[in-house]
């Protein structure tokens, strides 16, 4: 039999605390300041409580599983709700098919809370009024509705959420992972897990390199998985999703004033790049019906476009 080898990470981050100006290792944790371990025996541990997550949990407690939810940030729903893009990224028939039970009834409990404010019925009511989406909404009510889907499985005992969790050791045995250890950002918890099944739904893949798992990061070619849009010639290791910095704003009374300082650069910044945006598009996506070349302002509607970058 092989015998069982820990991975340990002696350090992690806790992203809730990273400061927006100043030095951002007061947001690195030294993992040995954890207390006791507690045992945490499930059938399934699912660690990242994003979309993602929240979908495979709700999945094996419906099949009767004994599942553990770990999600680092206080809220589940990843995008929705503690990334702060509550956008829902749809195909353009969504309102009437191509999405799974479950999604439909999270997408019914957001647009009835806002229905219920604004006393309307339409069907395809969208509270946003953005035009990226079908379906807009606050981040919190997107957590409120999240949590409501979960709660029954809650209360029958089948589902443990642990929230402002974070995963730092494994231990795995030939190819299986045995246990996950995570400590608790805000109180010092260290739970051991060891369940049948581990998911990882971490946004970036935490429990991969941590386990030492077999992974593909980028983009492949059409050698490799036989794709007719995969990468025609070499392997793109740095091809991935782009990052998205969201920023809130807030409607206040008129006669207000908010002005700050120039901030460095703002000068530069604002005249170097208007905040635009041209993108290739095809006929029947979110950003137009006509195939082609579209281009973006910040506040202005251009031509054949549905709207501007603010809207």
């Amino acid at each position: 039999m092989e015998t069982m080898v820990e991975h340990r990470l002696d350090e992690i981050v806790d992203f809730m605390r990273v400061p927006a100006t100043g030095d951002p290792s007061v947001a690195v944790i030294a993992t040995a300041t954890g207390g006791v371990l507690t045992d945490v025996d499930c059938e399934v541990l699912v660690v990242g409580g994003g979309i993602g997550g929240v979908a495979a949990a709700l999945a094996a407690v419906r099949r009767g599983r004994r599942v553990c939810l770990l999600e680092e940030t206080d809220w589940l729903g990843g995008q929705l709700t503690a990334q702060g893009i509550s956008a829902l990224d749809e195909h353009e028939h969504i309102e009437s098919f191509g999405g799974t039970a479950s999604y439909y009834a999270l997408r019914e409990s957001l647009r009835s809370h806002y229905l219920a404010l604004a006393e309307r019925s339409e069907p395809a009511f969208n509270p946003g009024a953005c035009w990226v989406t079908r379906l807009a909404f606050e981040p919190r009510a997107a957590a409120s509705a999240i949590d409501a889907l979960l709660q029954p499985f809650v209360e029958s005992g089948h589902l443990r959420i642990e929230r402002r969790m974070k995963a730092f050791a494994v231990t795995t045995q030939a190819d299986r992972i045995i246990s996950v250890t995570v400590l608790g950002l805000d109180n010092g918890r260290v739970l051991h897990c060891r369940p049948a099944i581990v998911i990882d739904a971490t946004e970036l893949g935490d429990l991969l390199p941590l386990a030492g798992v077999e992974h593909v990061v980028g983009a492949e070619t059409v050698a490799d998985t036989g794709e007719p849009h995969a990468q025609p010639q070499e392997q793109k290791p740095d091809c991935v999703q782009s990052l998205t910095y969201a920023f809130a704003v807030e409607w206040r009374p008129a006669g207000e004033r908010h002005v700050i300082p120039r901030p460095e650069k703002y000068v530069h910044y604002r005249e170097s790049q208007p905040y635009s945006l041209t993108i290739e598009v095809h006929g029947g996506e979110i950003y137009g019906e006509e195939s082609g070349w579209l281009a973006y302002r910040l506040l202005e509607k251009m031509p054949g476009t549905k709207g501007s970058l603010f809207t």
